[in-house]
């Protein structure tokens, strides 16, 4: 039986050892047969992956039956199903979606193929997923070249935004416009929902318009407008938790005591009194657990667009967040509307109201 036993396991080994086998190939753009320099290649659903050399050549480790991705920026991502074949050339085609998507600069629209300098953009939707209580949170991670750093843990903190690195030993902050017009202090006053996009310019080019003003990089916000036509409202709510993810193990009081008195007889001292019987204190109070509760998450929005000739976005959102350390939290209330009118096919006038107001409870630590 034991030998048996060993040769079903070797079986085994030999099988799994002959389906795992070595893909190469080259990666070509298909409108220009030209190889294709650092594509990503992936095993679907893995962290194998590999990237493309010089040559547009490739070498990884798959088995038959798994799923190659094979991933450019600009480009349409393309899965292959690995079988029997050891050499797989992959030709990409340009992502015409991609390409022709308007992206917002300093003077107006273009489309992106057209833009020459360097600009990053987020879509309102992957910012409507997150819970974060500031829309620049809800960046972090998806803009290349763009550092979003939350200033401590506190609701509804701070968040320093720095573009392409430290720019000047000053004010480092980037300059925000929200539908074309400049802001100070950050964009913590929008609702996330009404986010239509964001765009970040990163480089001289594509921020001089703005002057000296656009030196640490400008943030682009457009917000949704109206639609024209029939009346629509739309209703969006969220409900989460959040916890302390790791705490320390604290001593019990018998604990400490035992501790407290072992320390001070290593060090000549008499004993503490109150400590003499140590294990007549029990547990104590364990003030982790008095200080950190489980704290809710939740934001509501109401959202109404209708007009004809005159055209309005109207938007009420609720925010609030209640901090995992006890009597911290945070509140927000915003109100915006855009409106728009056509008064003559020449002539068009626009009004972008924006109404916020936002309270914070900070717990104060007092010495004793």
């Amino acid at each position: 039986m034991r030998k048996l036993i060993c040769m079903f396991i070797f079986l085994l080994g030999t099988l799994g050892v002959a389906k795992a086998q070595e893909i190469t190939g080259k990666v070509f753009e298909k409108e220009t047969t030209k190889s294709l320099i650092g594509v990503t290649v992936v095993v679907e659903n893995t962290t194998i992956g590999a990237i493309t050399d010089l040559t547009g050549a490739y070498s990884i480790t798959a088995w038959e039956g798994q799923t190659l991705v094979f991933s450019y920026l600009g480009m349409e991502t393309q899965k292959v199903i690995v079988g029997s074949n050891k050499v797989i050339d992959v030709y990409l085609s340009n992502d015409l979606y991609m390409l022709e998507e308007t992206v917002v600069v300093g003077y107006g629209t273009m489309r992106r193929k057209d833009v020459t300098g360097a600009i990053s953009s987020i879509k309102g939707e992957e910012i409507e997923l997150t819970t974060s209580a500031n829309v620049l949170e809800g960046m972090a991670g998806k803009l290349p070249g763009v550092q979003i750093i939350q200033n401590s843990g506190t609701p509804g903190g701070d968040v320093t935004v720095r573009i392409r690195g430290i720019g000047t030993i000053n004010d480092a902050d980037p300059l925000y416009v929200v539908d074309g017009i400049p802001v100070n202090s950050g964009i913590w006053f929008l609702n996330p929902n009404e986010i239509q996009s964001i765009d970040v310019l990163k480089d001289a080019s594509a921020t001089a318009i703005y002057g000296s003003r656009g030196a640490n990089g400008v943030v682009m916000v457009t917000t949704k407008k109206g639609i024209r036509g029939k009346t629509q409202v739309s209703l969006d709510y969220s409900y989460g938790f959040q916890n302390v993810s790791k705490t320390y193990t604290m001593l019990d009081a018998s604990q400490y005591a035992t501790l407290h008195n072992e320390m001070r007889s290593n060090a000549g001292y008499d004993l503490n009194p109150d400590f003499a019987n140590s294990q007549s204190l029990g547990k104590g109070t364990n003030w982790l657990n008095e200080i950190f509760r489980t704290a809710p998450i939740q934001k509501a929005s109401v959202n109404i667009s209708e007009g004809d000739q005159t055209v309005h976005n109207t938007s009420l959102g609720y925010y609030k967040q209640e901090g995992v350390l006890m009597r911290t939290g945070y509140e927000r209330v915003t109100l915006q509307s855009n409106i728009r009118s056509e008064l003559s096919p020449r002539f068009r006038m626009t009004s972008n109201i924006a109404l916020s107001g936002k309270k914070e409870t900070n717990m104060m630590l007092i010495p004793l």
